[in-house]
């Protein structure tokens, strides 16, 4: 956006003279001294048209808004047709907030001057922001037949292609601006920022290192260079850039955020919590970064339940819902349909952990009586993608559409009840549940505290999970499930279950599957006294994070220090398939769980390959997942509520032979009762939905 300046009208001799100096001096960088250079001219000549343009420039660069505005409304009542008063007005306007102010200011300056690009770009950038994409794409089209070289306004397309779910012609568009200035460093950030959303990891790499050829001192573009470098396993390059990153812009939030996530992946949550509060810090406004850092935050070992839900609910005091947007019952459907209308959001209709939670609900709703929408927000999609769009009565993709959008479609579809199975997971729309898009809203499954957001009205979840004593650490209502909040589709062609290695191999192995994230020191600790009561026992470990020597070393040195020698360590990275994966428990005797955040997915996966799990209760809702699994499959003298009792549980199992037999072969058939029911559990789900409407409707009537 190009704020301009007038020097070429004359006024009177004397006129012409202060304001000869007034230019002068503010080209020798004396702004200050030009301000009242220019005052004084205005003193005596208050619509000296030059001046109160120049003036206004000089308010509008200190921030001086208000100011400039008058300046210019000043102006615009002796030349009310001035093109270059209305564009400016418009921009500074703009700045302020008062959009739609600007748009008039903008439209004016076209009226008076037709081939105005600038104003057409601002138009198209206002009401991109809006999510108003077609009348956008058309403002910038007509910047450009105005101006067929103007590079900045392909920018704007392409960044306005890429929120429309067209990233193949975003590239495009940024491609068209380089071709006209190929020195435009912000471009090749936006070519990198969308080849890395496309999972080409090369191609963003590469286009990140030719913004930083043409400016070195780009602090943005070294961050999102070392997230592509962190994707690629390159963690010491990435740490390095990272690190360049912050030596240009201490305050720069993404930044402190990147290299947080990367610590905590690698599983050093505590000091990446310390790096996510310095980044809410320098950006509390930031609803991206609060929504990560509160991810991470239920992995730090010193956050009570009290102040992890705080941290939530201060995150969506950010979000205002709009009452306006609710409908009659009757636009709703919750009076006088025969089917109810679910909706579900989600980024995981994919390969992902929690698809084997999402497949049985999708599978087993009564569709005499529900009517079911998947709202998909998945930026790669592959082929579970495609299978979940073949079971899903009707399939929407929400990856392109903004907030709005999306609950406009939402409405169209006459959603009673929207779903939400994210939480603040990655790539969630949260801020779409903010708008209060349905009348009943709900969370559904893994998340382990509250969303933080008072328009969600109830969380489906069970009483092991969240006992009814926790329930005022919630914004949301419980909904009991009596079957638990957890329904588990393992896979049709996984493999078979082998006898105990421990009799083949002559010595027990414990493993834990999980991600590292979620080893922490404490955890560490704790098994390696294990282990140490058990000298010839092993423990094997499986993270992508692994391919790393840097990383591998540091959890040997780690366990080495508690008196663990790499020798008895089994460090894994990812294998090809999920069948490697589930295979991967044939060769393990024991599962150890991890807290303050138990496995989910991982610990489902143990019990059905026979390996069953010793986890360690807590009071919070993260810690209680394994104590919720074992409970519903009768295996509570595997749940402990210390560190000691969790060390001899699992040594006491370790010397059981017999019970060890039992559950290997007898684990599964009782999966399929208590964890893996998708037909029980999903006559529960719906009976809850139904309760929900009753109650809606019941104070809808009061």
């Amino acid at each position: 956006m190009e704020h301009n300046r007038q020097v070429s009208e004359t006024y009177s001799a004397k006129s012409d003279q202060l304001f000869r100096q007034a230019l002068a001096v503010e080209r020798s960088g004396k702004k200050s001294t030009a301000v009242e250079i220019y005052k004084e001219i205005l003193r005596y000549h208050p619509t000296h048209i030059d001046t109160i343009i120049n003036l206004g420039v000089l308010y509008y660069e200190d921030g001086n808004f208000s100011g400039a505005i008058e300046l210019y409304r000043q102006g615009l009542s002796a030349q009310p047709k001035n093109s270059l008063l209305h564009y400016n007005l418009g921009l500074v306007l703009q700045n302020s907030g008062e959009l739609d102010a600007a748009i008039i200011s903008y439209q004016k300056s076209i009226e008076s001057q037709p081939e105005n690009a600038n104003a057409f770009n601002n138009i198209g950038i206002i009401l991109m922001q809006r999510g108003d994409y077609s009348r956008a794409l058309e403002a910038f089209q007509r910047a450009i037949d105005t101006n067929p070289a103007y590079a900045e306004v392909y920018d704007n397309i392409g960044r306005l292609l890429e929120e429309m779910g067209q990233p193949e012609d975003a590239i495009a568009s940024y491609q068209q601006a380089l071709s006209i200035n190929p020195q435009l460093p912000s471009v090749h950030n936006n070519i990198g920022l969308v080849y890395k959303a496309l999972g080409q990891l090369d191609e963003s790499a590469l286009s990140f290192q030719k913004a930083i050829d043409i400016n070195p001192n780009y602090a943005g573009v070294h961050s999102n260079l070392g997230s592509v470098l962190a994707d690629q396993g390159k963690i010491s390059p990435a740490f390095e850039v990272y690190k360049k990153a912050l030596r240009l812009n201490p305050d720069l939030a993404e930044a402190y955020g990147n290299i947080g996530r990367l610590l905590l992946q690698i599983g050093q949550a505590d000091e990446a919590v310390k790096l996510y509060q310095q980044a809410c810090k320098l950006a509390p406004k930031s609803s991206a970064i609060y929504s990560n850092a509160l991810y991470a935050f239920l992995h730090a070992t010193d956050f009570s339940p009290g102040r992890l839900s705080q941290k939530h609910i201060q995150w969506g005091k950010q979000f205002h819902v709009n009452t306006n947007h609710f409908r009659t019952d009757s636009e709703c459907g919750l009076r006088g349909r025969s089917k109810i209308h679910i909706g579900y959001v989600s980024p995981d209709f994919r390969q992902h952990a929690w698809s084997y939670f999402i497949e049985p609900i999708l599978l087993n709703h009564n569709k005499e009586r529900i009517k079911v929408f998947c709202y998909a927000n998945v930026i790669r999609k592959d082929k579970k993608t495609e299978y979940f769009k073949s079971i899903s009565n009707h399939w929407r993709d929400i990856s392109c559409l903004s907030d709005e959008q999306a609950r406009n479609m939402i409405a169209n579809d006459q959603i009673d009840i929207l779903v939400n199975l994210a939480g603040h997971t990655s790539q969630n729309r949260l801020s779409l549940f903010s708008l209060k898009s349905a009348p009943i809203q709900v969370i559904v499954g893994h998340y382990q505290c509250t969303t933080g957001l008072s328009s969600i009205d109830y969380r489906i979840t069970d009483q092991w999970v969240d006992p009814p004593e926790s329930e005022g650490l919630y914004l949301e209502k419980f909904s009991y499930l009596a079957y638990g909040s957890l329904c588990y589709s393992p896979p049709s062609d996984g493999p078979a279950i082998y006898p105990v290695p421990a009799e083949e191999k002559g010595y027990l192995t414990f493993c834990c599957l999980n991600r590292l994230s979620k080893i922490n020191h404490n955890v560490i600790s704790v098994w390696s006294e294990l282990l140490q009561g058990l000298p010839k026992s092993r423990l094997l470990l499986k993270d992508k994070w692994f391919s790393d020597s840097h990383v591998k070393q540091q959890v040997h040195n780690i366990f080495n220090s508690y008196g663990i020698t790499s020798k008895r360590l089994t460090l894994l990275p990812s294998v090809e398939t999920y069948r490697e994966h589930l295979d991967l428990y044939n060769q393990v005797d024991i599962a150890l769980d991890t807290y303050p955040v138990n496995g989910q997915t991982t610990s489902c996966e143990s019990l059905w390959m026979g390996v069953p799990v010793v986890t360690l209760m807590g009071n919070r809702c993260s810690q209680r997942f394994g104590y919720s699994l074992l409970s519903r499959l009768g295996l509570d003298e595997l749940v402990s509520h210390s560190e000691q009792e969790y060390i001899l549980k699992a040594r006491k199992l370790a010397f059981d032979r017999d019970q060890r037999l039992s559950l290997r072969f007898n684990l599964r058939s009782k999966m399929k009762e208590k964890i893996c029911d998708a037909s029980t559990f999903v006559q529960q789900l719906e009976q809850s939905y139904c309760q929900m409407i009753n109650h809606y409707m019941r104070n809808k009537s009061d």
